[in-house]
């Protein structure tokens, strides 16, 4: 669900919204860029206990997997891209299409296989 927008406020809200709803033994760490939105961090943190830690400046290395993420998007949508103007099943779509590409370093494993084989371990 896209954000209303990229003000601190809705960022927070749905940061705590999303973290909530994982088991709090997967909310351990997050690392985020310094961004203003981004700047009620500490709200997060308070509501989620989950550690927060930011990258530093044009530091990308320190982010390395949303990066990779972000390039893997990029496949479908170049970089001038508005979101504003993605339809939200298109969006379905790609976030679909990653969560199901097998990954090397989940040993050719998708990202559904691993996070659906954590979630039945922890029941």
């Amino acid at each position: 669900m896209p954000l209303e927008s990229r003000q601190a406020a809705p960022t927070a809200k749905a940061l705590i919204g999303l973290l909530q709803a994982l088991p709090p033994h997967w909310r351990q760490t997050l690392i985020l860029d310094n961004g203003i939105a981004f700047r009620l961090h500490e709200q997060v943190h308070q509501a989620t206990g989950i550690q927060i830690y930011f990258a530093h400046p044009c530091a990308a290395c320190e982010r390395g997997r949303n990066e990779h993420t972000n390039g893997l998007i990029r496949q479908d949508l170049p970089q001038s891209t508005d979101f504003r103007y993605i339809s939200p099943q298109k969006l379905q779509e790609i976030i679909h299409e990653l969560n199901h590409r097998p990954r090397k370093i989940l040993g050719y494993r998708t990202p559904l296989e691993v996070f659906l084989q954590n979630v039945t371990l922890r029941i």
